[in-house]
């Protein structure tokens, strides 16, 4: 069956999704990551998008781990990085996101 891209963009504008991926474990080029991640979702008809660059470089783990899941609360869909498992983090965020009975889209996927 084929996959209708502009219902499926329809589909997508009403959703929020949240980028989760390794951060600390990757951090020379996670904002470039994340922000190009952040691209492909909006081509794919994402308007609602959590980008967790959002939040400020310094930022202790400690205050970080609780914002992330709060941001796994706040949205539909999960879309999982490629890099995901060197993360504890984003591996307890998926965890969570499963879970919680998040859909999730896994990047390798995709491709």
């Amino acid at each position: 069956m084929a996959v209708d891209l502009e219902e499926l963009r329809k589909e997508n504008k009403k959703k929020v999704v949240y980028i989760v991926g390794a951060i600390s474990l990757d951090i020379d080029n996670y904002k470039k990551k994340f922000t190009q991640t952040e691209e492909d979702l909006r081509y794919a008809g994402f308007e609602m998008i959590i980008n967790p660059t959002c939040l400020p470089d310094n930022l202790p783990y400690r205050n970080y781990a609780p914002i992330s899941i709060a941001f796994v609360e706040a949205c539909d869909v999960v879309y999982v990085l490629n890099d995901w498992k060197k993360s504890t983090g984003a591996m307890a965020e998926v965890a969570y996101a499963k879970m919680a009975g998040k859909e999730i889209i896994y990047q390798e996927e995709r491709k």
